[in-house]
Protein backbone atom coordinates (compact mmCIF):
# COMPACT_ATOMS: atom_id res chain seq x y z
CA UNK A 1 0.00 0.00 0.00
CA UNK A 2 1.42 3.27 -1.09
CA UNK A 3 1.62 5.43 1.63
CA UNK A 4 1.40 9.45 0.63
CA UNK A 5 3.48 10.41 3.60
CA UNK A 6 6.34 8.59 2.30
CA UNK A 7 5.36 9.58 -1.39
CA UNK A 8 6.05 13.27 -0.23
CA UNK A 9 9.06 12.95 1.00
CA UNK A 10 10.43 10.82 -1.85
CA UNK A 11 8.81 13.55 -4.26
CA UNK A 12 10.88 16.35 -5.97
CA UNK A 13 10.26 20.26 -3.90
CA UNK A 14 8.24 21.13 -7.00
CA UNK A 15 5.19 19.06 -5.72
CA UNK A 16 5.85 19.49 -2.12
CA UNK A 17 4.13 22.65 -2.69
CA UNK A 18 1.10 20.98 -4.13
CA UNK A 19 -2.13 21.94 -1.99
CA UNK A 20 -3.76 18.61 -2.94
CA UNK A 21 -0.92 16.45 -1.92
CA UNK A 22 -0.88 18.36 1.70
CA UNK A 23 -4.30 17.74 1.78
CA UNK A 24 -3.82 14.10 1.45
CA UNK A 25 -0.92 13.74 3.48
CA UNK A 26 -3.30 15.57 6.30
CA UNK A 27 -6.17 13.23 5.36
CA UNK A 28 -3.78 10.26 5.87
CA UNK A 29 -2.49 11.24 9.27
CA UNK A 30 -6.21 11.91 10.45
CA UNK A 31 -6.72 8.55 9.39
CA UNK A 32 -3.69 6.74 11.06
CA UNK A 33 -5.27 8.44 14.55
CA UNK A 34 -8.66 7.14 13.93
CA UNK A 35 -10.32 3.97 15.08
CA UNK A 36 -9.99 1.22 11.88
CA UNK A 37 -13.73 1.51 11.77
CA UNK A 38 -13.71 5.18 11.90
CA UNK A 39 -12.37 7.07 8.66
CA UNK A 40 -13.85 10.46 8.33
CA UNK A 41 -11.00 12.03 6.28
CA UNK A 42 -10.49 15.34 5.34
CA UNK A 43 -9.93 14.75 1.57
CA UNK A 44 -12.98 14.02 -0.40
CA UNK A 45 -13.36 11.78 -3.73
CA UNK A 46 -13.68 14.56 -5.57
CA UNK A 47 -10.31 15.88 -4.64
CA UNK A 48 -9.22 12.44 -5.38
CA UNK A 49 -10.38 12.90 -8.90
CA UNK A 50 -9.12 16.15 -9.54
CA UNK A 51 -5.49 14.91 -8.37
CA UNK A 52 -5.48 12.56 -10.92
CA UNK A 53 -5.78 14.63 -14.09
CA UNK A 54 -2.38 16.50 -12.65
CA UNK A 55 0.13 14.38 -13.76
CA UNK A 56 1.43 10.60 -13.70
CA UNK A 57 2.73 10.51 -10.64
CA UNK A 58 -0.13 12.41 -9.04
CA UNK A 59 -2.09 9.68 -10.61
CA UNK A 60 -0.35 7.20 -8.68
CA UNK A 61 -0.90 8.66 -5.72
CA UNK A 62 -4.75 9.49 -5.98
CA UNK A 63 -5.13 5.68 -6.92
CA UNK A 64 -3.98 4.74 -3.98
CA UNK A 65 -5.94 2.02 -2.31
CA UNK A 66 -5.83 3.15 1.22
CA UNK A 67 -7.22 6.76 0.35
CA UNK A 68 -10.05 5.01 -1.69
CA UNK A 69 -10.52 2.50 1.21
CA UNK A 70 -10.81 5.38 3.22
CA UNK A 71 -13.71 6.85 1.33
CA UNK A 72 -15.72 3.85 0.57
CA UNK A 73 -15.61 3.26 4.53
CA UNK A 74 -17.22 7.10 4.65
CA UNK A 75 -19.26 7.53 2.52
CA UNK A 76 -20.70 4.23 1.75
CA UNK A 77 -19.89 2.35 5.18
CA UNK A 78 -18.06 -0.48 2.90
CA UNK A 79 -15.67 -2.87 4.93
CA UNK A 80 -15.17 -5.25 2.16
CA UNK A 81 -15.07 -4.78 -1.67
CA UNK A 82 -18.12 -6.01 -3.53
CA UNK A 83 -17.10 -9.55 -5.36
CA UNK A 84 -17.85 -7.78 -8.65
CA UNK A 85 -14.63 -5.14 -7.89
CA UNK A 86 -11.16 -5.37 -7.91
CA UNK A 87 -10.16 -2.21 -6.23
CA UNK A 88 -11.36 0.13 -4.07
CA UNK A 89 -11.64 2.79 -6.42
CA UNK A 90 -14.08 0.58 -8.60
CA UNK A 91 -16.05 -0.37 -5.43
CA UNK A 92 -16.44 3.81 -4.58
CA UNK A 93 -17.22 4.53 -8.61
CA UNK A 94 -20.06 1.29 -8.16
CA UNK A 95 -21.79 3.15 -5.59
CA UNK A 96 -21.48 6.46 -6.55
CA UNK A 97 -23.24 5.70 -9.66
CA UNK A 98 -26.23 4.33 -8.09
CA UNK A 99 -26.16 6.40 -4.70
CA UNK A 100 -24.67 9.86 -6.22
CA UNK A 101 -27.84 11.84 -5.22
CA UNK A 102 -27.91 10.44 -1.93
CA UNK A 103 -24.05 10.89 -0.64
CA UNK A 104 -24.69 13.68 1.75
CA UNK A 105 -27.01 11.31 3.97
CA UNK A 106 -26.12 7.74 2.60
CA UNK A 107 -23.87 7.29 5.35
CA UNK A 108 -26.32 7.99 8.39
CA UNK A 109 -29.17 6.18 7.07
CA UNK A 110 -26.99 2.67 6.07
CA UNK A 111 -25.03 2.87 9.29
CA UNK A 112 -28.65 3.55 11.59
CA UNK A 113 -29.65 0.63 9.27
CA UNK A 114 -26.53 -2.01 9.76
CA UNK A 115 -27.08 -1.19 13.11
CA UNK A 116 -31.05 -2.15 13.48
CA UNK A 117 -30.37 -5.06 11.63
CA UNK A 118 -27.19 -6.64 13.51
CA UNK A 119 -29.93 -6.03 16.94
CA UNK A 120 -32.60 -7.54 14.93
CA UNK A 121 -30.76 -10.81 14.16
CA UNK A 122 -30.01 -11.16 17.90
CA UNK A 123 -33.47 -10.29 19.28
CA UNK A 124 -36.09 -10.62 16.90
CA UNK A 125 -35.42 -12.84 14.22
CA UNK A 126 -38.92 -12.79 12.47
CA UNK A 127 -38.59 -8.84 12.57
CA UNK A 128 -35.47 -9.34 10.61
CA UNK A 129 -36.49 -11.67 8.13
CA UNK A 130 -39.68 -9.71 7.07
CA UNK A 131 -37.93 -7.17 5.95
CA UNK A 132 -38.34 -6.33 2.22
CA UNK A 133 -35.22 -5.66 -0.48
CA UNK A 134 -35.32 -2.30 -1.45
CA UNK A 135 -37.89 -0.69 -3.93
CA UNK A 136 -36.53 0.58 -6.99
CA UNK A 137 -35.70 4.48 -7.59
CA UNK A 138 -37.76 4.60 -10.38
CA UNK A 139 -40.67 3.54 -8.86
CA UNK A 140 -40.47 6.59 -5.76
CA UNK A 141 -39.36 9.04 -8.68
CA UNK A 142 -42.41 7.93 -10.45
CA UNK A 143 -44.81 8.94 -7.26
CA UNK A 144 -43.34 12.28 -7.13
CA UNK A 145 -43.83 13.13 -10.90
CA UNK A 146 -47.53 11.64 -10.60
CA UNK A 147 -48.09 13.93 -7.45
CA UNK A 148 -45.92 16.62 -7.97
CA UNK A 149 -43.94 16.24 -5.00
CA UNK A 150 -40.52 15.48 -4.20
CA UNK A 151 -39.70 14.03 -0.97
CA UNK A 152 -36.51 14.02 1.31
CA UNK A 153 -33.31 11.65 -0.01
CA UNK A 154 -32.99 10.24 3.38
CA UNK A 155 -36.67 8.87 3.38
CA UNK A 156 -36.43 7.63 -0.33
CA UNK A 157 -32.67 6.37 0.34
CA UNK A 158 -34.49 3.88 3.21
CA UNK A 159 -36.88 2.81 1.20
CA UNK A 160 -34.26 1.78 -1.76
CA UNK A 161 -32.32 -0.18 1.26
CA UNK A 162 -35.71 -1.64 2.52
CA UNK A 163 -39.09 -1.17 0.97
CA UNK A 164 -40.70 -1.80 4.71
CA UNK A 165 -42.21 -5.19 5.94
CA UNK A 166 -43.99 -7.96 4.22
CA UNK A 167 -47.59 -7.06 4.49
CA UNK A 168 -48.34 -10.53 6.27
CA UNK A 169 -46.18 -9.78 9.21
CA UNK A 170 -47.53 -9.82 12.71
CA UNK A 171 -44.29 -8.42 13.88
CA UNK A 172 -43.57 -4.79 14.02
CA UNK A 173 -40.67 -3.05 13.28
CA UNK A 174 -41.01 -0.13 15.37
CA UNK A 175 -42.63 -1.97 18.35
CA UNK A 176 -46.05 -2.37 19.80
CA UNK A 177 -48.43 -1.98 22.74
CA UNK A 178 -51.39 -3.27 24.50
CA UNK A 179 -55.08 -1.52 24.42
CA UNK A 180 -57.98 -2.88 26.11
CA UNK A 181 -59.75 -3.23 23.11
CA UNK A 182 -57.37 -4.65 20.76
CA UNK A 183 -54.35 -6.53 22.75
CA UNK A 184 -50.84 -6.16 21.20
CA UNK A 185 -50.77 -3.58 18.26
CA UNK A 186 -47.60 -3.54 16.71
CA UNK A 187 -46.35 -0.97 14.40
CA UNK A 188 -45.35 -2.08 11.38
CA UNK A 189 -43.43 -0.01 8.24
CA UNK A 190 -45.46 -0.07 5.22
CA UNK A 191 -44.13 -1.06 1.90
CA UNK A 192 -43.90 1.63 -0.16
CA UNK A 193 -46.35 0.55 -2.76
CA UNK A 194 -49.29 0.03 0.39
CA UNK A 195 -48.02 4.20 1.47
CA UNK A 196 -48.71 5.67 -1.62
CA UNK A 197 -52.02 3.86 -1.95
CA UNK A 198 -52.66 5.42 1.37
CA UNK A 199 -51.18 8.73 0.07
CA UNK A 200 -53.69 8.65 -2.94
CA UNK A 201 -57.27 7.37 -1.20
CA UNK A 202 -57.20 7.69 2.39
CA UNK A 203 -54.70 10.66 3.57
CA UNK A 204 -54.14 13.15 -0.01
CA UNK A 205 -50.71 15.18 0.77
CA UNK A 206 -49.64 12.79 3.46
CA UNK A 207 -47.47 9.89 2.93
CA UNK A 208 -47.57 6.90 6.21
CA UNK A 209 -45.12 5.01 5.94
CA UNK A 210 -46.12 2.82 8.94
CA UNK A 211 -49.46 0.92 9.92
CA UNK A 212 -51.57 0.14 13.54
CA UNK A 213 -51.47 -3.73 13.06
CA UNK A 214 -53.60 -5.48 15.67
CA UNK A 215 -53.71 -8.86 16.53
CA UNK A 216 -57.41 -9.28 17.05
CA UNK A 217 -58.39 -6.87 13.63
CA UNK A 218 -56.41 -7.55 10.13
CA UNK A 219 -56.61 -3.90 9.10
CA UNK A 220 -53.85 -1.38 10.05
CA UNK A 221 -54.24 2.41 11.02
CA UNK A 222 -52.01 4.74 10.28
CA UNK A 223 -49.42 6.01 12.83
CA UNK A 224 -46.30 7.89 11.35
CA UNK A 225 -46.43 10.48 8.29
CA UNK A 226 -43.93 12.54 6.02
CA UNK A 227 -45.80 15.90 5.36
CA UNK A 228 -44.63 17.75 2.10
CA UNK A 229 -42.85 20.49 3.85
CA UNK A 230 -40.47 17.94 4.66
CA UNK A 231 -40.40 17.95 8.11
CA UNK A 232 -40.96 14.96 9.82
CA UNK A 233 -43.00 14.25 13.02
CA UNK A 234 -43.15 10.83 14.74
CA UNK A 235 -45.69 11.54 17.44
CA UNK A 236 -48.68 12.96 14.79
CA UNK A 237 -51.05 10.37 15.10
CA UNK A 238 -53.56 10.74 12.10
CA UNK A 239 -55.94 7.85 12.76
CA UNK A 240 -55.61 5.16 15.68
CA UNK A 241 -55.37 5.55 19.30
CA UNK A 242 -51.46 5.56 19.76
CA UNK A 243 -49.56 8.81 20.64
CA UNK A 244 -47.07 8.28 23.26
CA UNK A 245 -43.98 7.10 21.01
CA UNK A 246 -41.99 10.33 21.58
CA UNK A 247 -39.46 10.61 19.29
CA UNK A 248 -39.62 13.73 17.25
CA UNK A 249 -37.11 15.33 14.71
CA UNK A 250 -36.95 17.57 11.31
CA UNK A 251 -35.55 14.63 9.56
CA UNK A 252 -36.47 11.37 8.90
CA UNK A 253 -32.82 9.86 9.30
CA UNK A 254 -32.65 11.69 12.86
CA UNK A 255 -35.57 10.41 13.79
CA UNK A 256 -34.80 6.96 12.18
CA UNK A 257 -31.24 7.14 14.13
CA UNK A 258 -32.58 8.17 17.64
CA UNK A 259 -35.45 5.09 17.47
CA UNK A 260 -32.70 2.88 16.70
CA UNK A 261 -30.38 3.96 19.37
CA UNK A 262 -33.40 3.55 22.00
CA UNK A 263 -33.33 0.54 20.71
CA UNK A 264 -30.70 -1.23 20.98
CA UNK A 265 -29.54 0.95 23.98
CA UNK A 266 -32.29 -1.39 25.71
CA UNK A 267 -34.80 1.48 26.35
CA UNK A 268 -37.59 -0.57 25.48
CA UNK A 269 -39.08 -4.37 25.95
CA UNK A 270 -39.17 -7.61 24.31
CA UNK A 271 -42.38 -9.51 24.72
CA UNK A 272 -42.08 -13.48 23.04
CA UNK A 273 -39.71 -11.96 20.15
CA UNK A 274 -41.86 -8.16 19.86
CA UNK A 275 -40.41 -4.97 20.46
CA UNK A 276 -42.69 -3.28 23.09
CA UNK A 277 -41.97 0.58 23.31
CA UNK A 278 -42.68 1.14 27.00
CA UNK A 279 -39.91 3.38 27.96
CA UNK A 280 -37.16 2.50 30.18
CA UNK A 281 -37.20 5.96 31.32
CA UNK A 282 -40.86 5.24 32.90
CA UNK A 283 -39.57 2.41 35.17
CA UNK A 284 -39.44 2.06 38.85
CA UNK A 285 -38.69 -0.93 40.79
CA UNK A 286 -38.91 -2.55 44.18
CA UNK A 287 -37.70 -5.57 45.81
CA UNK A 288 -39.32 -7.65 48.41
CA UNK A 289 -37.02 -10.69 50.10
CA UNK A 290 -36.15 -12.51 46.82
CA UNK A 291 -38.77 -10.73 44.40
CA UNK A 292 -38.07 -7.53 42.55
CA UNK A 293 -41.30 -5.90 40.62
CA UNK A 294 -40.66 -3.47 37.91
CA UNK A 295 -43.08 -1.36 35.97
CA UNK A 296 -43.61 0.81 32.94
CA UNK A 297 -46.04 2.54 31.44
CA UNK A 298 -47.16 4.64 28.33
CA UNK A 299 -50.12 6.80 27.80
CA UNK A 300 -52.30 5.32 25.63
CA UNK A 301 -54.95 7.80 24.31
CA UNK A 302 -57.40 10.95 25.87
CA UNK A 303 -61.01 11.59 24.73
CA UNK A 304 -63.65 13.86 25.42
CA UNK A 305 -65.87 12.46 27.57
CA UNK A 306 -68.00 15.33 27.98
CA UNK A 307 -67.33 19.31 27.32
CA UNK A 308 -66.20 19.49 31.18
CA UNK A 309 -63.51 17.24 31.35
CA UNK A 310 -60.80 14.73 28.98
CA UNK A 311 -60.40 11.31 29.99
CA UNK A 312 -56.68 10.00 29.92
CA UNK A 313 -56.08 6.14 29.09
CA UNK A 314 -53.07 4.70 30.49
CA UNK A 315 -51.71 1.12 30.23
CA UNK A 316 -48.53 -0.29 32.28
CA UNK A 317 -46.56 -3.46 31.55
CA UNK A 318 -45.43 -5.16 34.96
CA UNK A 319 -42.09 -7.76 35.36
CA UNK A 320 -41.89 -9.85 38.62
CA UNK A 321 -39.08 -12.21 39.18
CA UNK A 322 -37.38 -14.54 41.74
CA UNK A 323 -33.76 -13.74 42.53
CA UNK A 324 -32.35 -17.05 40.61
CA UNK A 325 -30.33 -17.55 43.92
CA UNK A 326 -32.84 -17.26 46.31
CA UNK A 327 -33.70 -20.44 48.43
CA UNK A 328 -36.13 -23.00 47.15
CA UNK A 329 -38.20 -23.08 49.73
CA UNK A 330 -38.96 -19.37 49.09
CA UNK A 331 -41.07 -20.35 46.08
CA UNK A 332 -44.47 -19.29 45.99
CA UNK A 333 -47.59 -18.14 44.51
CA UNK A 334 -49.50 -15.08 43.97
CA UNK A 335 -52.86 -15.34 45.26
CA UNK A 336 -54.19 -11.67 45.51
CA UNK A 337 -53.79 -8.52 44.78
CA UNK A 338 -54.74 -5.07 46.36
CA UNK A 339 -54.18 -1.10 43.99
CA UNK A 340 -54.35 2.00 45.68
CA UNK A 341 -54.96 4.76 42.43
CA UNK A 342 -54.96 8.56 43.37
CA UNK A 343 -55.72 11.04 40.57
CA UNK A 344 -53.83 14.48 40.39
CA UNK A 345 -56.80 15.94 43.03
CA UNK A 346 -56.16 13.38 45.25
CA UNK A 347 -59.24 10.89 44.84
CA UNK A 348 -58.34 7.58 45.81
CA UNK A 349 -59.96 4.61 44.61
CA UNK A 350 -58.95 1.05 46.00
CA UNK A 351 -58.80 -2.23 44.00
CA UNK A 352 -58.61 -5.73 45.22
CA UNK A 353 -58.65 -9.04 43.26
CA UNK A 354 -57.47 -12.41 43.41
CA UNK A 355 -54.73 -13.13 41.05
CA UNK A 356 -53.41 -10.57 38.22
CA UNK A 357 -54.97 -11.11 34.95
CA UNK A 358 -56.89 -14.32 35.65
CA UNK A 359 -53.46 -15.93 36.41
CA UNK A 360 -51.89 -17.07 39.31
CA UNK A 361 -47.94 -17.46 38.90
CA UNK A 362 -45.85 -19.33 40.37
CA UNK A 363 -41.92 -17.89 41.46
CA UNK A 364 -39.25 -20.13 41.87
CA UNK A 365 -36.04 -19.34 41.70
CA UNK A 366 -34.95 -17.94 38.72
CA UNK A 367 -38.24 -17.80 37.29
CA UNK A 368 -39.97 -14.43 35.61
CA UNK A 369 -43.80 -13.17 35.12
CA UNK A 370 -44.66 -10.37 33.05
CA UNK A 371 -48.36 -9.35 32.05
CA UNK A 372 -49.88 -5.82 31.33
CA UNK A 373 -53.16 -3.99 32.79
CA UNK A 374 -54.83 -0.33 31.92
CA UNK A 375 -56.05 2.42 33.85
CA UNK A 376 -57.50 5.59 33.12
CA UNK A 377 -58.19 9.23 34.65
CA UNK A 378 -59.88 12.29 34.22
CA UNK A 379 -57.40 13.86 35.57
CA UNK A 380 -54.05 13.93 32.95
CA UNK A 381 -51.87 12.31 35.12
CA UNK A 382 -52.49 9.91 38.22
CA UNK A 383 -50.32 7.15 40.58
CA UNK A 384 -50.76 3.96 41.26
CA UNK A 385 -49.01 1.63 44.39
CA UNK A 386 -50.10 -1.73 45.76
CA UNK A 387 -48.83 -5.06 46.60
CA UNK A 388 -49.05 -9.02 46.16
CA UNK A 389 -50.26 -11.67 48.47
CA UNK A 390 -47.81 -14.59 47.95
CA UNK A 391 -48.40 -18.45 49.43
CA UNK A 392 -45.60 -20.29 50.30
CA UNK A 393 -45.50 -23.46 48.30
CA UNK A 394 -43.11 -25.30 51.24
CA UNK A 395 -45.65 -23.95 54.27
CA UNK A 396 -49.07 -23.23 52.99
CA UNK A 397 -49.51 -21.31 55.97
CA UNK A 398 -47.06 -18.82 55.37
CA UNK A 399 -47.95 -15.54 52.95
CA UNK A 400 -45.52 -12.96 52.07
CA UNK A 401 -46.56 -9.47 50.90
CA UNK A 402 -44.51 -8.15 47.83
CA UNK A 403 -44.75 -4.68 47.18
CA UNK A 404 -44.82 -3.08 44.02
CA UNK A 405 -43.40 0.14 43.74
CA UNK A 406 -45.43 3.54 43.43
CA UNK A 407 -45.59 4.77 39.84
CA UNK A 408 -47.09 8.27 37.90
CA UNK A 409 -47.88 8.37 34.76
CA UNK A 410 -48.73 11.56 33.17
CA UNK A 411 -48.47 12.73 29.47
CA UNK A 412 -45.58 12.93 27.71
CA UNK A 413 -47.34 15.84 25.12
CA UNK A 414 -49.38 18.20 26.23
CA UNK A 415 -53.51 17.20 25.99
CA UNK A 416 -54.16 19.26 23.48
CA UNK A 417 -51.65 18.06 21.05
CA UNK A 418 -53.09 14.33 21.70
CA UNK A 419 -55.67 13.14 18.33
CA UNK A 420 -57.92 10.81 19.14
Amino acid sequence: MTSCLNLLQNTSTKWKGCSFLREMVRAEKKCMCKATNSFKVALYYKQLNKMRRVSWKMKMIADSEYLWKTQCAWCWVLDKKPIICTSWRESFTLYYDKYKKYIDCYRSVKSTWNKLEDWLKTNCQEIYENLNPGVAEEDIIAFEEQNNIILPNDFKLSYMLHNGQDIETENGLFGGFFTPSNGLVMISMLDFENSCLDYQEVFPRTLPFTSLISYQYTHGQVAQCLEPTDFFYSSKVVRGTWDNHAVVSSSFSDWFSKYTDLLVNSNYLLHEGNILIYDKATEVSCTTGHITVKVRWMLLHCNNVCPEYILFHYGYYITMTMDPDAPSHESCQLESRHWDIVDADGNNHSVDGEGVVGEYPIMKPGATFSWNSFTQFVSASGSMRGYFVMRNLSDPGKRLRVLCPEFTMHPKVPATDVVE
